[in-house]
């Protein structure tokens, strides 16, 4: 037998004794669990949901047997659609305390990225780039079949890094994008001597230290029926939000189920990372790639470990553009959950800001572009109409929001100050004759 029969045979008996034994051996090692226990857990949270905030759940078909998990909301509204994306090891039902009041007035989509929950878990690359492709791809995907031209787009940690990564890539389609806490954009460790900031947590390093070589929850799919146990155990900060909807068991339950299945997306995730809280490819980076028209608001937690001044970064990078930052008091990473109310009155500012285009109206560069557009000829009488436009959409806007701090009731109740004043909540707008010429 020939040296080359021999290695040919060599490399077919070692690939046979690796994936096939390892396809037979995996379900006994590997503790996935059934998507079907998965799909109990979530509709639990969600018959709770229901009560108050009616909605459609279905399986978006994005091609290649491919399928993104989407929850509806109030899409019969003609306003401009929000998109929410969930960051690592959360899904669409711990959206739960923001879907009444962010679906009030406008359409609300809520998925489960490809890779994670109940959506498809197929094979990402093991290069970085182009696994973050591979994710941007698949939202395109699914905003083509869903027909959304225009929409805000929302993401929360992980899910903020792919938000930014899209409207990179796909511009045209981002009316807004709102980053939460977003994971993967500095691109230097936080200093720990600086008082402004916030120390990320010895128990984030340690486990990153540990889990190198292995998925970020690798721990607590080993765990199997321990698993929800050992949620509770050590995030009862962020299961104790939830407490008014639906019992900690629940909701321990569907985060254990969420991240039991198949971790395509996360492996995808750790391929993307060093050290669990650095991106491979930093998003802060390519920030000025940008287009200039795209509108940005920040929302960081006063207490997380996340850097909040990557939006003041964000700003210099982005001269001339709509950018605001929100930082919100007593909340850490979770702050959709942790100060919902107030989470949902940014959003829906923020929203309200993009009906009546006043985040537009705010930017230098569309400032520019109106007055180069408007130079050949500005009558008195067009500018008092436009002058006129602009108050009637701010007075409007300031009303809805005032409303909406009307009905937030809670601190007045408790004779508690809000953490926040309402300066930091929202701009204020003053018609100038800068801004209107």
């Amino acid at each position: 037998m020939t040296d080359d029969r021999k290695a040919k045979m060599s490399v077919s008996f070692s690939g046979f004794s690796f994936q096939n034994l390892w396809s037979l051996v995996r379900p006994f090692i590997a503790f996935y669990r059934p998507e079907s226990a998965l799909a109990s857990a979530e509709d639990e949270i969600m018959q709770a949901v229901a009560v108050n905030c009616p909605h459609q759940k279905f399986f978006i078909d994005i091609g290649f047997e491919r399928h993104i998990w989407t929850l509806s909301f109030n899409s019969s509204s003609r306003n401009v659609p929000l998109v929410l994306l969930h960051g690592l090891g959360t899904g669409c039902a711990l959206w739960m305390l923001n879907f009444r009041s962010l679906a009030k007035d406008r359409p609300v989509y809520v998925i489960d990225i490809l890779g994670f929950g109940r959506s498809s878990r197929p094979n990402f690359s093991t290069d970085p780039v182009l696994a973050e492709i591979e994710f941007v791809e698949s939202i395109e995907a699914w905003r083509k079949k869903m027909k959304l031209e225009l929409f805000v787009l929302l993401g929360h940690c992980f899910g903020g890094f792919l938000a930014a990564s899209y409207a990179i890539r796909y511009p045209d389609h981002v009316r807004h994008l709102i980053l939460v806490d977003p994971w993967g954009f500095s691109s230097q460790p936080l200093v720990e001597e600086d008082d402004r900031r916030v120390p990320m947590p010895s128990w984030v390093r340690t486990l990153g230290f540990l889990i190198q070589p292995f998925n970020p929850l690798a721990v607590l799919r080993a765990a199997r029926s321990w698993g929800p146990l050992l949620v509770k155990l050590f995030r009862p900060d962020l299961i104790c939000n939830f407490k008014d909807i639906v019992v900690d068991k629940v909701v321990a339950e569907y985060i254990y189920e969420w991240n039991a299945l198949l971790p395509t997306g996360e492996t995808a995730f750790r391929h993307m990372m060093y050290d669990f809280g650095w991106a491979v490819y930093p998003m802060l980076d390519r920030m000025k790639d940008l287009h200039s028209q795209v509108s940005i608001t920040n929302i960081f937690g006063a207490r997380s470990w996340v850097d909040s001044s990557i939006g003041l970064q964000m700003k210099r990078l982005r001269q001339g553009s709509y950018v605001e930052t929100q930082i919100v008091s007593g909340a850490g990473h979770y702050v959709f959950a942790e100060r919902a109310d107030l989470f949902n009155r940014i959003v829906n500012c923020t929203c309200l800001l993009v009906d009546y285009n006043l985040d537009l109206t705010r930017s230098k560069v569309h400032r520019h572009e109106r007055m180069r557009s408007r130079s050949e000829s500005t009558p008195d009488m067009r500018r008092r109409q436009s002058r006129l436009s602009f108050a009637r959409r701010r007075n409007h806007y300031n009303s809805v929001c005032l409303a909406e701090e009307e009905e937030e009731d809670d601190y007045a109740a408790a004779s508690v100050p809000s953490p926040i004043t309402m300066k930091s909540q929202r701009p204020t707008f003053n018609i100038s004759d800068e801004e209107e010429d």
